[in-house]
């Protein structure tokens, strides 16, 4: 009696079990740092990336410059030494993890999407692309703890049930108290350039009722951020970023009736039968490998890029406040506190505004010289406001603007 198991099968069967067990023990890693060349994950490994390695995700390419904190990736080791030459991403977050921020925060609205030239609406697969945008830029925005966000979708309804709790027909009890609204220093416009979304059927073949065929999906996204200061119209600064998508898949449609027809010709006896029967039902199968791009995730990463690249260019713009109360023993007290992240020892510089200046000749407004005042220094900070001290007799004036001198944030 043939024994079921040959040395050839247990032999196999041992290299695919160890494939299985080290699989699973190298697992998926969640990205903490990137460092360069050097990669921090959340549960304590660390890996070097080769200068040569292939990250990549089904549909993506990228570099290492494209990798961040939150990301899910699997690598292969060169020889133990965690010089790595391959990674898979095998996780992307719709929003990624920001590195902890102590500093100044700025609020911003999130102001309506603009579509341009849109794409055929079966491109998006269903998703309303204009609240998608709006929603996951809010909640980068949010996610960078650089920024306050001011909900401009929800300002009307909100108006209106302060309206409403004030007009006398509310219930006292549970009506909201009456306040005033937060107002946003900067408005981030988000507009769509280009959006192009295709799938093409390449050149395929037929055999005994089978059909093969190839596809390949493309798509490219190109969005642009604009930072203008509300109170001023002052375009503050624009970004702009480009990702694309590359797909390519298999369809298979096999007309089972048509294929055992064919087979029929060279078979006897009882498998003649089965195969005439199986003729006879007219069944077919097909399996579409025509793909679509997961919209969702290309906005994610096209977004995350104008979040990063805007921090990026903005870092350097001085935070400034106002005077808003002179009090005595030279104290003054200036608007923001701990809402923003201001913090006892924090300095300013502070200037003072001229009367507004008009041309001669044509009446335009010039407005006024920023005349130099003096420094005051944060002693104690509050929720919405800080108390700062002035020095050498400093007089100053409600109104008068206070620059954070670069470095104290």
């Amino acid at each position: 009696m043939r024994h079921p198991f040959s040395l050839q099968h247990i032999l196999t069967g041992l290299f695919l079990l160890g494939t299985i067990i080290s699989y699973a023990a190298a697992g998926p890693h969640v990205i903490e740092q990137v460092n360069g060349m050097k990669i921090l994950c959340e549960d304590g490994s660390s890996l070097t990336v080769s200068k040569t390695a292939k990250i990549r995700r089904d549909g993506y390419e990228f570099t290492i410059d494209d990798l961040r904190p939150g990301w899910v990736i699997e690598f292969d080791e060169d020889g133990g030494n965690r010089l790595v030459r391959k990674i898979d991403v095998v996780g992307i977050p719709v929003v990624r993890n920001y590195p902890r921020y102590d500093g100044i925060r700025e609020t911003v609205a999130v102001s309506r999407v603009e579509l341009g030239m849109m794409p055929a609406a079966e491109a998006l697969q269903g998703v309303d692309i204009q609240q998608a945008i709006e929603t996951i830029t809010r909640s980068a925005l949010e996610a960078t703890g650089r920024f306050h966000l001011v909900d401009l979708a929800s300002r009307t309804e909100v108006l209106n049930e302060h309206d409403f709790a004030q007009s006398g027909y509310a219930d006292q009890e549970s009506a909201p108290a009456a306040g005033r609204m937060l107002t946003a220093k900067y408005l981030a416009k988000i507009s769509i350039l280009d959006f192009d979304n295709r799938s093409r059927s390449g050149r395929g073949f037929r055999a005994a009722g089978a059909h093969f065929n190839s596809a390949t999906t493309k798509a490219r996204l190109t969005l642009e951020l604009r930072l203008t200061e509300i109170e001023t119209g002052r375009l503050v600064e624009t970004v702009h970023t480009t990702r694309s998508y590359r797909q390519q898949s298999k369809r298979v449609s096999v007309n089972l009736s048509e294929t055992a027809a064919a087979l029929a010709s060279n078979a006897s006896g009882k498998d003649l039968k089965r195969l005439e029967r199986l003729a006879a039902a007219g069944i077919a199968i097909s399996g579409s490998g025509f793909t679509t791009c997961p919209i969702g995730e290309l906005l994610s990463l096209t977004i995350d890029d104008l979040v990063s690249k805007m921090i990026a260019q903005t870092r350097d713009i001085p935070w400034r406040s106002v005077v808003i109360k002179v009090a005595d023993n030279n104290m003054v007290v200036i608007r923001g506190g701990e809402d923003v992240g201001l913090k006892a020892g924090d300095r300013f510089s502070v200037t003072r505004e001229s009367e507004a200046m008009y041309d001669p000749e044509t009446g335009a407004n010039l407005g006024g010289l920023k005349l130099p005042v003096g420094n005051i220094e944060v002693l104690q900070v509050q929720e919405k406001v800080s108390i700062a001290s002035t020095s050498g007799g400093l007089a100053l004036n409600r109104g008068d603007i206070c620059v954070l001198e670069r470095g104290d944030s």
